[in-house]
């Protein structure tokens, strides 16, 4: 019973240090090792460094997984409270590790305790088919589907929803208006901003893309409803942020 016991202890000691240390895989002196994993194995690798060195690495090898791969990721978590500005890791004690957990715990009751206001949009209007349709307002709401808000003018924002068209804020969300009224832009599933121009918006609505320079007050349908004969529905815009004349969209 006694040798069971002290079993049983080990085991738990070892599942414990475990649960905090990631294991490495062999051959970590490997001259063949990629460079990542090699800055990733020194004595006090800088976290960015070796981030960096990963992705681009990856770059030229999309395919490849290894289990120093797997050791990455499981590194890359396990460090990421420990991280400082710089990119070097300093492994707090015990105490300390308590004491964040007791703040981040003290956060997150108070985040759950601040009251929730409604925000809009409170104006909604029955979908119009085609423009000749009567813009007639409604008292049920429109479910919001997408939103996005300026980087360049953080009053801005603009949401889409089902059913209801394009709606923007200038006033962090305040108060909206409405921006559809002269077009039949429908079920609204992606809208973005350019970062360097919050007058520039892109929305996806019923499978065609617009696209206003001013604020919203015009839109030009830019894309049509099929690109390559493939219904589009696009879910999502994204713009590179240092070159805002790319764009990307992800859709069905």
């Amino acid at each position: 019973m006694r040798n069971i016991l002290v079993s049983l202890i080990f085991i738990l000691h070892v599942f414990h240090l475990r649960a905090q240390l990631p294991l490495k895989p062999l051959d970590t002196a490997d001259a063949a090792l990629p460079m990542w994993a090699k800055m990733m194995y020194r004595e006090h690798p800088n976290v960015f460094e070796v981030e960096n060195a990963y992705k681009q690495y990856y770059l030229t090898h999309p395919a490849e997984q290894t289990p120093y791969t797997g050791y990455y990721n499981h590194w890359r978590r396990y460090v990421q409270p420990f991280v400082q500005e710089d990119g070097t890791i300093i492994i707090s004690d015990d105490r300390y590790r308590q004491q964040e957990q007791q703040r981040n715990n003290n956060v997150r009751t108070t985040v759950s305790t601040t009251p929730w206001r409604f925000a809009g949009p409170e104006v909604n209007y029955l979908r119009r088919n085609v423009t000749a349709d009567p813009v007639i307002q409604v008292s049920w709401h429109a479910n919001v589907y997408c939103i996005d808000r300026s980087v360049s003018n953080p009053n801005v924002l603009y949401a889409g929803t089902e059913n209801g068209g394009i709606y923007k804020s200038t006033d962090r969300g305040l108060h909206w208006n409405y921006l559809s009224l002269q077009y039949t832009q429908i079920t609204v599933t992606a809208i973005s901003v350019n970062p360097a121009n919050e007058n520039e918006v892109v929305a996806c609505a019923d499978g065609r893309i617009y696209r206003s320079v001013d604020g919203g007050a015009t839109w030009n349908q830019i894309v049509s409803g099929s690109f390559q004969n493939r219904q589009l529905q696009i879910w999502q815009f994204v713009y590179n942020p240092s070159n805002p004349n790319i764009l990307f969209a992800g859709g069905d």
